[in-house]
């Protein structure tokens, strides 16, 4: 048996909804999983749009500008291990 550890990325109003995660969490244990990762939404990303081409900045949203809060991670964290599925993050 091979163990995967399934990664997610927080991407602030779009997989770090708590109806996202739910149903993400609800997947994992449907399939066994037991331990995973989340990945904190990191906005670098932004600064190198001119690189591909993109002279107008993206925005998806209040949030989308700065790292995640410590307390954001937390909450989307409490949704896997309320559920059993044991959480690492690095932040």
């Amino acid at each position: 048996m091979i163990e995967v550890l399934p990664r997610v990325p927080l991407v602030p109003f779009i997989t770090d909804t708590d109806e996202n995660l739910s149903a993400i969490a609800d997947f994992m244990l449907e399939n066994g999983v037991k331990n995973m990762q989340i990945l904190p939404y990191n906005p670098i990303w932004l600064d190198k749009l001119p690189r591909f081409g993109s002279v107008q900045r993206l925005d998806f949203g209040e949030g989308t500008g700065k790292f995640m809060p410590d307390a954001e991670l937390d909450r989307c964290t409490e949704i896997f291990e309320s559920r059993g599925i044991h959480v690492h993050c690095h932040r």
